[in-house]
């Protein structure tokens, strides 16, 4: 994925969460890194919302290709996930999200809109129109 993608799919998870009421922080970085670094060099994404437990999330565009190493590394690095939330998004081309939770004991497919018919999250939410994500409702 390049970089500009990398940055566009990031900027469409952060309105995402933002729509749905969390306050999004993103790693800070400057002109002279080659590159962010992610927080605890894992997550993209660091989103709190009072109601709900804080969110560490990383953000792929179109596959889900090294979320195995992604859990091994979220295990090494000690991430508290009795106290947190994990997630690894994927954002498909003109098709929609994957949300996928981590736990310590592997990952699980937890929303998935490519099976839906209707409006892709992205748009939505440049709308305001998500009050919650579709899979942390209590429905």
């Amino acid at each position: 994925m390049s970089k500009k993608k990398g940055d566009r799919r990031e900027r469409q998870a952060q309105t995402i969460l933002e729509a749905a009421g969390y306050n999004v922080e993103k790693p800070n970085s400057t002109p002279y890194q080659q590159q962010k670094v992610d927080f605890f060099e894992l997550f993209d994404i660091m989103a709190v919302r009072p109601d709900k437990p804080v969110l560490f999330i990383q953000v792929k565009s179109n596959a889900a290709r090294g979320i195995q190493d992604f859990h091994e590394r979220c295990i090494n690095q000690g991430i508290p996930f009795d106290n947190v939330e994990v997630e690894f998004w994927v954002c498909h081309d003109g098709d929609g999200w994957r949300f996928f939770e981590i736990t310590e004991n592997g990952k699980s497919k937890t929303y998935d809109e490519r099976d839906k018919s209707g409006k892709v999250l992205h748009s939505r939410a440049d709308n305001d129109e998500i009050t919650e994500l579709p899979h942390h409702s209590d429905e």
